[in-house]
């Protein structure tokens, strides 16, 4: 393109030729509609992105030589290859691609994403993001749970003779992203009645060897019943799951009574479950009280 020139000039006057070039740009940008992009339960997500390409005085898609690739700058997260779909010719002047890339192993939260791109005109002029308006950065999110699973083999506790007993409490922990979750695993158990109340004796602790073999007492007052372990567990993220089991007392060995502490038992997991791992209103921990009596 010729500029500075007057016509009104004779040809052998001196004038000055100017040449400009027009401008070429380069742009990424995500287009996953959520940002940032969570990832499944299997610790994947998808990292969709578009490239448009623009010059208005030489772009031929054959001699464009494309380069894209992506990078994870907080080295939390693993990145499979990118991906690229073919070109697309928007105009004479314009080129768009869209591309992706898969996302993985997250081992903390957020990983960030970060994809960067170069390409050339016809006449070898060479534009890439970093220059212009800066490589594009997107947020990878794991906001998923861990499942946390928990049972118990003895769930009625009788005679109430005081003993400690071990009720098989067990619990499992998984998670897509976090395969250590399972460390994190903390055992709480609660009751309707304090370790300090009197009854038919006191003994105390009322649980014990929470992080191993969870022992109960078989222990209760005149109006004693639910006893139910809670147990959260906690993933690289932050995300945590619950899983709640119970174990009760019964007042005697009447059938009757039998039902009303399965029905405690049943509004007491029921309530945790429903509540984040909360303990009903009125529970106390237990396992912190000094230890009491011979049966330990």
């Amino acid at each position: 393109m010729a500029t500075n020139v007057d016509p009104t000039r004779t040809e052998n006057a001196s004038y000055d030729l100017g040449v400009a070039s027009d401008p070429q740009t380069i742009d990424v940008r995500f287009t996953n509609v959520e940002q940032p992009i969570q990832v499944d339960e299997s610790c994947q997500a998808e990292v969709e992105f578009q490239i448009d390409i623009h010059d208005n005085c030489c772009l031929d898609a054959d001699a464009l030589n494309l380069q894209v690739s992506a990078t994870n700058p907080t080295s939390n997260a693993k990145l499979g290859p990118v991906e690229l779909h073919p070109l697309q010719i928007l105009s004479e002047r314009d080129i768009r691609v869209t591309g992706r890339v898969m996302v993985s192993d997250l081992t903390s939260c957020p990983a960030e994403v970060k994809v960067s791109a170069s390409a050339s005109d016809c006449s070898g002029n060479v534009v890439s993001t970093a220059e212009q308006n800066g490589d594009a950065v997107v947020l990878v999110e794991d906001s998923i749970t861990p499942n946390v699973n928990s049972s118990v083999v003895l769930d009625v506790l009788w005679p109430p003779n005081h003993d400690l007993v071990p009720i098989g409490f067990q619990a499992t922990a998984t998670d897509g992203c976090d395969d250590q979750v399972t460390e994190s695993l903390v055992t709480a158990v609660f009751s309707d009645e304090p370790e300090e109340a009197t009854g038919d004796g006191h003994h105390a602790p009322d649980a014990a060897d929470v992080d191993a073999d969870l022992r109960l007492r078989r222990e209760r007052s005149g109006n004693g019943d639910g006893l139910p372990p809670r147990l959260p567990a906690t993933d690289a993220c932050g995300n945590t799951g619950f899983a709640c089991s119970v174990a009760g007392v019964p007042h005697s060995g009447s059938k009757a009574s039998l039902q009303w502490v399965q029905q405690q038992m049943s509004a007491a997991k029921a309530f945790c479950e429903a509540n984040a791992g909360a303990a009903p209103p009125g529970f106390i921990a237990l396992g912190l009280t000094p230890a009491t009596g011979p049966k330990q």
